[in-house]
């Protein structure tokens, strides 16, 4: 082969991705060895070191791997929102943009790999690597755009700078609150367990309420300094 790898290494680099992604989402990305990876995957534990290097460019590669699959599924739900309210002659509503917006996080059926996604951006916030801001301008921007646009033609008195801004407030809060999950979680402690994260429907709803309000909010009023009197 050109660049010197064999169908039989593509297999194992393959198997080591699977592997991690799955015990990543299980145990967390610190808490997940490379041993009990190499187990899972079926090989030795040298095979990360030969195909990946370290487990820090793993777990890149198991970033950009999921986010790819995430984002362009979520994606092309976005187009067929859009679609179909043009169809209509209207407008996806805040609400429903709001929910594509959440769905990998919180769908019954892609929630582990969701929550895994959003524990892989919270590290990116706080440790960028040029590999991550690689990854996130490749498969998050273009994304995030086309959130932009469609909340946009919802809130057509909204400009594009406050767009940003709540946009990029909306992806934080969705990340804090998706990956909260923990017998510790503090907002099920403060409350007393009434409001417990762990209630993913409910999750779900808060948080389409609560950023479909923030997004519709009036904008900032700059404010505007004293004018100082003059002496006389």
């Amino acid at each position: 082969m050109a660049n010197g790898r064999t169908p039989k290494d593509s297999l194992a680099t393959e198997k080591l991705l699977r592997a991690a992604e799955t015990l990543f989402a299980q145990h967390g990305i610190e808490k997940a060895s490379l041993r009990d990876i190499t187990a899972l995957a079926g090989v030795n534990v040298a095979s990360v070191n030969y195909h990946f290097g370290s487990k820090d460019v793993l777990v890149e590669a198991v970033f950009a791997s999921l986010a790819e699959r995430v984002n362009d599924a979520r994606s092309r739900a976005l187009d067929e929102l859009c679609a179909s309210a043009r169809e209509r002659g209207d407008v996806a509503s805040v609400e429903e943009i709001v929910q594509v917006f959440l769905h990998p996080y919180l769908a019954p059926n892609e929630q582990t790999h969701g929550e895994l996604l959003a524990q892989f951006l919270l590290l990116n916030r706080m440790s960028p690597s040029p590999i991550t801001t690689k990854i996130m301008e490749q498969h998050f921007d273009p994304m995030a755009r086309k959130f932009i646009s469609a909340l946009g033609d919802a809130l057509p008195g909204t400009t594009l700078k406050t767009l940003y801004w709540r946009y990029n407030f909306m992806a934080t809060t969705v990340f804090m609150s998706v990956t909260d999950k923990a017998r510790d979680s503090r907002v099920a402690r403060l409350s007393g367990g009434i409001a417990d994260p762990a209630n993913r429907k409910e999750l779900e709803a808060e948080l389409i309420a609560y950023v479909a309000a923030a997004m519709r909010g009036p904008a900032p009023v700059a404010k505007q300094r004293p004018q100082r009197q003059r002496q006389t």
